[in-house]
């Protein structure tokens, strides 16, 4: 073979290699180094799109537990079965980037040319779970983002960092109102602890329909929307209701107790004081008298609207949406708060009347002798 050949075959070789390399570089797998995620996310309006404002920034959800499963190759969700459970993770913030990013979750080191399952877990659903009261609204749009829950994702031959695997979720249209009517033995207008409370009391729920600010039970405001009974220590739960307007005082609520279910059972009066402001704070009397009721104020029970942290919340309902905190108290005692403040000052009291004698007993001295 002559010089020139030898040149040629050995360029011919070098050629067929590098295409060779070329082409296993191209169809090689991945490795173990693709990925899958993205984010849970709080889709305010419903409509299953990240739209402009907070749903593009702050609106993720964390601590969602998401499951990572192998398909078995029929792209059918069979979970405890034909698929198995393979990783699972929380959503928080994506340590990789500035910034705080809520929501965030990314399963890694995925195996090529197999099929994937990202699964929102049933247990976030649960009472105090970080999806109580939550619907999905993922398919309510057609983006690459959307899709349904849970998520099938085909990994192919090649590198592959998969970031549309986002579930949009956005509270039930519905919320709850209660929760207690109390003994208040030491008339502060304060649940305490010991208090006991009081059950077999009828409870109303009524819409502010005339819009005046004034829960004005079996008048104005016409009949019932719902009634209730006490129990299980004094409380009362009103479920499923259509949330309040904002801004529209005709869809307010408020709640009536009716007076001589308590009177019956020994009670004389509404705690005096207390906010009279539903909403405001829980634990504390919210009721006036109106006629044959003790009414709370009307409120605005609004999806999502309430501010006020309870432990008493129905299961099913995030905390934003049931108004857990409309409690009333009934006292036998009006004074019992000046009781309390004069028995804890009798000591002052008596030093007071102890010196106020002395006094009197030198001005009578002081007169006796200017008549001498």
């Amino acid at each position: 073979m002559s010089r020139k050949q030898r040149i040629s075959l050995t360029l011919a070789l070098v050629i067929v290699g590098l295409i060779v390399v070329s082409l296993a570089t191209t169809f090689a797998s991945p490795g173990g180094v693709s990925t899958l995620g993205d984010f849970v996310w709080f889709d305010e309006n419903g409509n299953g799109v990240k739209d402009e404002g907070p749903e593009w920034g702050d609106s993720g959800i964390d601590g969602v537990l998401v499951n990572l499963y192998l398909d078995d190759g029929d792209a059918v969700f069979e979970p405890g079965t034909d698929d198995t459970l393979q990783k699972s993770m929380t959503t928080g913030d994506d340590p990789g980037t500035t910034g705080v990013e809520h929501g965030w979750y990314d399963f890694t080191e995925l195996g090529d040319h197999l099929g994937w399952w990202a699964e929102i877990a049933d247990s976030n659903f649960d009472h105090g779970g970080p999806l109580e009261g939550y619907v999905y609204t993922g398919n309510n749009a057609n983006n690459a983002y959307n899709g349904d829950e849970p998520r099938y994702v085909y990994i192919p031959d090649t590198l592959t960092d998969y970031n549309d695997a986002d579930f949009a979720y956005t509270l039930k249209d519905e919320v709850a109102i209660g929760n207690l009517v109390w003994s208040d033995d030491d008339g502060d207008s304060l649940h305490d602890v010991g208090e006991a409370g009081i059950d077999g009391v009828t409870v109303n729920l009524y819409n502010d329909l005339d819009g005046d600010g004034v829960c004005e039970p079996d008048g104005d405001d016409g009949s019932p929307v719902a009634t209730t009974t006490t129990s299980g220590g004094g409380v009362y739960q009103f479920l499923g209701l259509t949330p309040s307007a904002a801004g529209d005082p005709n869809s307010y609520y408020c709640v009536a107790v009716v007076s001589a279910d308590v009177n019956s059972q020994g009670y004389g009066q509404s705690s005096p004081g207390g906010s009279h402001n539903p909403d405001a704070a829980d634990n504390d009397d919210d009721g006036t008298v109106s006629g044959g009721y003790v009414v709370s104020e009307p409120f605005a029970a609004t999806k999502g609207g309430q501010n006020t942290s309870d432990a008493d919340d129905p299961v099913g309902y995030a905390d934003s949406s049931a108004y857990m905190t409309v409690d009333f108290g009934f006292t036998n005692q009006p004074n019992a708060v000046t009781l309390v403040s004069m028995r804890a000052n009798r000591s002052v009291q008596m030093l007071g009347i102890g010196w106020g004698f002395i006094g009197v007993l030198g001005l009578a001295g002081l007169l006796y002798r200017r008549r001498r």
